[in-house]
């Protein structure tokens, strides 16, 4: 049974009173906390200190609908599928609208660092992915000129789209909505159009590396970064060499779709 019903819940960050309550500490992806498009340095100033074995709550923003090829403007970005200002993440809007990015930059938003009491360069830290969360009930597909699966193809080009997560016999699917179309059209229905079953992990992880330079957030690294491992889901557990002091560490999201095609 396939249900178009938006599935999930609009996750905004955590006001203070709602994060006291949380029984994990907690990193909102705030303005202050984030940034666009490079990793975290050994200078920066963490913006948590946790012990060893402490369980953390971590916002991330996705730079879909943020980017200069999508007008840098989220609101209108997401508004021509017939999404409302009340329906995105103050994040999502808050982020372009503060930060900027060099053109030789990523385009990724990165969350922290977070800094681990008495780590030091040598060791290993262990990171256990313990739940994992959607904070909209949407996502953006993309490919970009140059990049990803349809290089030096044919079909190489600049695509992308909203899609719409839904129930599938109670499991979450990405559901294809065409450009022109509201995202609250019943009419998404349709058959016609691709749905696939979603497989989310947590794409960047990493530690700050051991320079002060802001390094691009696109490339893997030996200590982390955009690894884009998609085994890396909930109860996966990655290790990663630490650099500096106190370890520094990041995260940021970039899901890809582990996906097969269907219609139901």
């Amino acid at each position: 049974m396939k249900d178009t019903k938006a599935f999930g819940p609009l996750l905004q960050g955590l006001g203070p009173d709602e994060a006291a309550r949380l029984s994990d500490r907690y990193v909102p992806a705030s303005v202050q906390n984030t940034f666009w498009g490079v990793l975290p340095s050994r200078s920066d100033r963490p913006v948590l200190t946790i012990e060893s074995g402490e369980s953390i709550v971590i916002d991330t923003v996705s730079h879909e609908g943020i980017m200069p090829d999508q007008g840098s403007d989220p609101i209108t970005y997401f508004g021509a599928y017939g999404l409302d200002r009340s329906e995105l993440l103050d994040d999502t809007v808050a982020i372009p609208a503060c930060k900027t990015r060099n053109m030789t930059d990523g385009s990724h938003v990165i969350t922290g660092p977070i800094e681990v009491v008495g780590a030091h360069p040598g060791d290993l830290l262990m990171v256990t992915v313990e739940k994992l969360e959607r904070r909209a009930p949407y996502g953006v597909i993309s490919t970009r000129h140059g990049r990803g699966v349809m290089t030096d193809t044919a079909l190489e080009g600049d695509y992308g789209t909203l899609c719409k997560v839904i129930s599938v016999h109670g499991e979450a699917y990405g559901q294809l909505v065409p450009e022109g179309m509201d995202f609250h059209d019943q009419a998404l229905d349709n058959c016609s159009y691709p749905s696939f079953p979603l497989h989310p992990f947590i794409g960047i992880m990493g530690v700050a590396p051991d320079t002060d330079a802001h390094l691009c957030s696109i490339p893997p690294y030996d200590f982390g970064g955009n690894i884009d491992v998609n085994d890396m889901t909930e109860g996966s557990v990655l290790f990663l060499p630490i650099q500096v002091e106190g370890a520094k560490f990041f995260v940021g999201t970039r899901i890809t779709l582990k996906a097969t095609e269907k219609c139901l």
